[in-house]
């Protein structure tokens, strides 16, 4: 049998560990979840009855969760900590080593795709999962008595641990081409990812935009009511009678994870950071 494939398979998933466990330790990364439990807390008890009771509470959720959690925070801890993740194999100097053991670049930038694919995505389904249930404890007191379903946590959830390899892959990408990445994740997060999800119908880079995607999903299955806040954040410009028009969203995440990752591979592989490194 050829060892070959199965050695770079557990070279991959060796990566992959060390990422885990190096991410899960970071300042950063406790930051993320400081400001998480924090907003499950203000969610739980500093929001008066009063002001509830003039919510649907299925729609206020929704609201809250699609607008802290999957359009901002998953793509920013998503880009950021991949990016981060590969800058410190580069300022540490980890590529000299790995280069005496006989492991590729592309291994340990597969490696460090999936540790920090995996740490986001459970981290973001768990921050939905302590924010759902914080605004479900407060009950019967939403308007009309209409509380927020499990239907929509599953639904976000779902949409989260599809689309965060979008997200890692793009990182890594800005990791392998930039010497400080934080820079190109505001700028993706705040301005580009922005600026395409909202673009007009017609516009074809719309059909490149993860968080485009993830707003298709959640308005395809969990039909919010028309006129709402959370209505009008899923639908952007979007008529609704056009929503099913557009490239599936299973078929946006694939394509930008495989161009993120083509990219990283390419550009991780083929320049020199000895120099870099110094800095």
């Amino acid at each position: 049998m050829n060892q070959g494939p199965i050695l770079v398979l557990r070279q991959i998933l060796e990566a992959a560990r060390q990422s885990t466990l190096r991410l899960v330790r970071t300042r950063l990364f406790l930051f993320f979840w400081g400001v998480a439990i924090l907003g499950g807390v203000l969610l739980y008890a500093a929001l008066p009855d009063e002001e509830l009771s003039r919510e649907r509470g299925d729609e206020f959720t929704g609201f809250v969760l699609y607008l802290l959690v999957l359009q901002f925070g998953l793509p920013l801890a998503g880009v950021h900590l991949a990016a981060t993740s590969l800058r410190d194999d580069i300022d540490r100097g980890t590529l000299g080593i790995i280069q005496t053991r006989a492991i590729s670049r592309a291994t340990l930038l597969f490696g460090r795709f999936l540790g920090t694919t995996f740490v986001v995505g459970v981290s973001a389904s768990l921050v939905l999962a302590i924010w759902f249930f914080a605004l479900q404890s407060h009950g019967d007191v939403w308007r009309h008595g209409i509380g927020p379903e499990n239907k929509l946590l599953f639904t976000m959830v779902k949409a989260a641990l599809f689309s965060v390899s979008s997200y890692t892959a793009l990182g890594l990408f800005f990791g392998a081409r930039l010497n400080r990445p934080i820079v190109a994740t505001v700028l993706f997060v705040a301005g580009i990812e922005l600026f395409v999800s909202n673009l007009p119908v017609e516009a074809g880079l719309r059909a490149w935009s993860p968080t485009d995607a993830v707003r298709r999903l959640l308005q395809i299955e969990l039909e919010p009511v028309a006129g709402s806040d959370f209505s009008q954040s899923l639908r952007g410009y979007l008529p609704e009678d056009r929503v099913r028009e557009f490239v599936e969203p299973w078929t946006v995440w694939a394509r930008v994870t495989a161009t993120g990752l083509f990219l990283a591979v390419w550009t991780f592989s083929s320049r020199e950071y000895a120099a870099r490194a110094k800095d």
